[in-house]
């Protein structure tokens, strides 16, 4: 979507992102009160009852298993999902580091192998880990 097109989902649908200035830096926070999001008004995928506060300095990690909704969150916080209901108030910045899949279109011992010389104890030791 270009930047109008989301603006006006943003706007169109039940949700409240509110951007806050002139703050000092003992109130910056990110807090996050996400009744619930879904990729489409009337979609299927929903995340729901997510809440959370961040401040300066927190690191924090959003691990789940694979279509968990890990992406679909901070996607939403980013206000790329724009149907939501709930309250996110942002101050600054944050950032995402959305996940890359290193697997090749191969097979799991190509993948494992990563290009280098079969090695078959290295192989085994890989096999028995996971």
């Amino acid at each position: 979507l270009d930047e109008c097109e989301r603006d006006i989902r943003l706007l169109s649908s039940s949700n409240e992102i509110e951007i806050i200035n002139n703050i000092t830096t003992q109130e910056v926070q990110v807090i996050c009160n996400l009744k619930e999001a879904q990729w489409e008004k009337n979609g299927v995928f929903k995340l729901q009852n997510i809440v959370f506060d961040a401040h300066p300095g927190d690191l924090i990690c959003i691990i789940g298993a694979v279509g968990s909704g890990k992406s679909s969150l901070l996607q939403t916080l980013t206000g790329e999902i724009g149907f939501f209901e709930g309250k996110v108030r942002l101050h600054g910045s944050f950032c995402y580091v959305p996940q890359e899949a290193w697997i090749f279109s191969s097979t799991i011992k190509n993948n494992i192998l990563f290009g280098k010389e079969y090695n078959h104890k290295l192989f085994q030791r890989v096999i028995e880990a996971t």
